[in-house]
């Protein structure tokens, strides 16, 4: 008796989670739904915050007061994006005035940012109708241009596509000068759209199972999701952002590779993600290199290349990805 009743409660746990799991998933995609579009051309390009800042910087330069120009004027305009950049990476007035006596020539380049988003718009549009063409399900939310404190290039939130155009702010004009040390994350500004590209397909992970942004238990889950929407968006682009990393993984593979397989199954994303290595010689983010050879080892392997786009983009099995991929067979055993 004691054994039934264990199993009909076990089977009562396992129908509540799958309910609350269904529930979860159409809250998520009735967010999309109220955000995004099924037409590339209606999609929405807002950067509106950008305007705020010039005219904010424009006040700064004629002598007003930084922090609360700032506030005021560009924070206290924020759209739905630069709400979430402030929520989610703590920039606010005091840290972007902070930035502004950092690097006053880098940040006096980014008030040409609009006609720069304007220039790129077509771009943009293409890469939409690409995705649409292989991926016929689609969504295409808002894509919100802000300035931030140089701490990222993007983002996916249920609302939109946030896209970091400080980190974009590298032109052929820089002055370098005021980066001693590097330019650090700061990337050419012809690549702003492939970064978008990355993250319109997060997007899509997004909608297909909200779970994929949200829990990636291991460093192979990772590792996947962010090489997906690397291969992907390049797919539908022409491009990815982290060519540094996939310069010395394609000299270094197989050692990266046989290290790989001994962290892929713990939590710690190591040197693999968003830090600065401490493995000598190592540039930033090989995860995204890694990630990117296994989903093109995969989407090279089937021949119905729309059925490999949707099963990137919807699985939720990275580990079961990587076996069907037949990545790892390339390189025999690890000593």
């Amino acid at each position: 008796m004691r054994a039934t009743r264990l199993r009909l409660a076990i089977l009562l746990m396992a129908v509540v989670a799958v309910a609350a799991l269904g529930v979860r998933r159409y809250l998520a995609l009735r967010d999309l739904a109220a955000h995004a579009t099924d037409d590339p051309e209606q999609a929405r390009l807002v950067w509106d915050d950008v305007l705020h800042f010039a005219e904010a910087h424009e006040a700064i330069s004629t002598g007003a007061e930084p922090v609360a120009t700032l506030r005021d004027a560009y924070f206290g305009q924020a759209s739905a994006g630069l709400e979430d950049y402030v929520q989610l990476y703590g920039g606010g007035p005091e840290r972007l005035a902070a930035a502004l006596v950092r690097w006053p020539g880098f940040y006096a380049g980014l008030l040409r940012m609009p006609a720069l988003i304007s220039r790129q718009e077509s771009d943009v549009r293409q890469l939409y109708r690409t995705l649409r063409q292989l991926y016929p399900p689609a969504k295409f939310p808002p894509v919100y241009y802000v300035v931030g404190h140089l701490r990222v290039g993007g983002f996916v939130r249920p609302q939109g596509l946030v896209i970091g155009t400080d980190i974009y702010g590298w032109q052929e004009d820089t002055n370098l000068g005021e980066f001693p040390n590097g330019v650090g994350a700061i990337r050419p500004s012809e690549q702003m759209p492939y970064q978008i590209a990355h993250e319109l397909i997060h997007y899509q992970q997004y909608a297909r199972n909200q779970l994929a942004l949200t829990s990636l238990d291991d460093l192979l889950s990772r590792t996947i999701n962010e090489g997906a929407a690397d291969f992907l968006g390049e797919l539908i682009s022409g491009g990815h952002v982290n060519s540094r990393a996939h310069a010395y993984g394609r000299e270094h593979e197989k050692d990266l590779w046989c290290r790989f397989r001994s962290e892929m199954t713990g939590e710690d994303l190591g040197d693999w993600f968003f830090v600065r290595p401490e493995t000598p010689d190592w540039p930033q983010d090989l995860g995204y290199f890694m990630g990117y050879q296994i989903t093109a080892a995969y989407f090279a392997r089937f021949p119905d290349k729309a059925a490999a786009i949707d099963e990137i983009i919807a699985t939720e099995d990275p580990h079961l990805l990587l076996v069907e991929s037949g990545y790892a067979s390339q390189f025999g055993d690890c000593v």
